[in-house]
Order: C-alpha cells, then structure tokens, then sequence
C-alpha cells in the first residue's frame, strides 16, 4: 500500500505534482480564497473537465508556499487497490507512513470520493476531529447532492465547468489583439467544434470525444 501511496504523491520525493498543467486562473483565485477556511472543498463536475488538475495545480502552490511535503495527501479513491478502504483507514496508514500526529496540520486530496460508501458521514467526522484541510473531488453531482446535507455548513462546492472561449485561446496559445478582435467569431467556431474539455483541446481526437460519449451512455443505461 505504501508504494501506492508514493505513486500518487510524487511530491514526497522530490518531484513535481504538475506535469506542465495549464493553469485555469479564475477557479485557482476562488480556491486561494479558501485556503484558511477550514471548510471541505467540494469540487463538482463533468468527467474530465480538469477537477484532478486543479486538485495538483492546488498542491503545487502549497508546496511554494514552503508546506512541508509528506503534509500533502492526494489519492483517487477509485483506484482498485484500496476498494475496501475506508477514509480513516487511508488517513490513519498515511499518518503512520510519516508520523504526523494529529495535532499537525495536513491536506488532504480526495479525488473521485463517491466511490466511498458514506462518504458525506466520513468526511463530516475528519471535518470534527481532524486538524485538516480537506478537498474533494467528484463526477457524480447526483450523489453529490443526495448526501451534501451532512456536511452543510461544513463545505463549499465549487462547480467546475468546462472551457470557455478565452480560457480556450490560453490552452491554445492564441492571443488576440484588439486591432485583430474580428477573429473571435473564427475561433469561436473552432472552439465550440472541439469543445472544452482540458484534454481535448490540447490533443484533440474525435476518439477521445467518441470515448466520452460511450460512457455517458453507459451510465445512462445503468440507470433506466
């Protein structure tokens, strides 16, 4: 388990959590503001729409801001490997692996966290005992929402959308003058054939796309 953990926190040996991410600035200044707070940060949205990139870009400013790395706890709680793990079994090896004591303060980076059975419950109790900062990730707005009243008062959502426009050009590298502002219309026409989605737009692959689509529909299926 130990090396699962390492895997998914490269930052504890040395290395950076970024791999040359593309900042989404109007979400990173929103999450700074929360920083201190010692509210659950919810992020919500679509699948692959840049929820586990804004989560490292987040870990990233901690790490310049001198937190001390082992202090930084990210996993995605899909993962196979730790299926029958509750959040204070994760929580409670992690504190051993490093021994923080409870009184230190962590951050915690719960991607994917409606894969957990009573989640809502879990986190409201790390929430009480914990000294920690916790933020979490789903693509799962309906369970999300089933269960959000345990943690009223105690979280923030922040809705994660996909690209727009002026978020596209950046991702792409375009920059428009205001002597050259005719060429909005034309990129505005590329930017909704390819869509926003982070990935997409940097590599873009009507697979990719297809692929989405494929799981969309899976889901749907699942439910009638």
């Amino acid at each position: 388990m130990h090396d699962l953990y390492y895997q998914y926190n490269p930052w504890w040996e040395g290395s950076s959590p970024l791999d040359d991410l593309k900042p989404r600035e109007k979400y990173l200044q929103e999450l700074r503001r929360y920083l201190e707070f010692k509210h659950i940060i919810i992020l919500a949205g679509l699948r692959r729409v840049g929820k586990t990139s804004l989560m490292k870009l987040i870990i990233n400013e901690l790490l310049t801001q001198n937190v001390e790395p082992h202090h930084i706890f990210y996993i995605s709680l899909d993962d196979y490997m730790i299926q029958k793990a509750t959040l204070f079994d994760l929580l409670s090896e992690y504190r051993q692996l490093h021994k923080i004591k409870v009184e230190e303060k962590i951050y915690l980076f719960f991607d994917e966290v409606t894969y957990k059975d009573n989640f809502h419950i879990q986190l409201k109790n790390i929430y009480d005992s914990q000294n920690a900062k916790t933020f979490v990730a789903s693509s799962s707005a309906s369970k999300l929402r089933d269960k959000k009243a345990s943690l009223t008062g105690r979280s923030i959502t922040i809705n994660i959308k996909p690209l727009d426009l002026y978020e596209y050009l950046f991702f792409k590298n375009i920059e428009i003058k205001k002597s050259d502002s005719q060429l909005y219309r034309a990129y505005f026409l590329d930017y909704i054939q390819s869509g926003g989605l982070p990935e997409n737009v940097l590599n873009p692959s009507r697979e990719y796309l297809m692929s989405l689509g494929d799981i969309v529909n899976s889901c749907g299926s699942k439910k009638a």
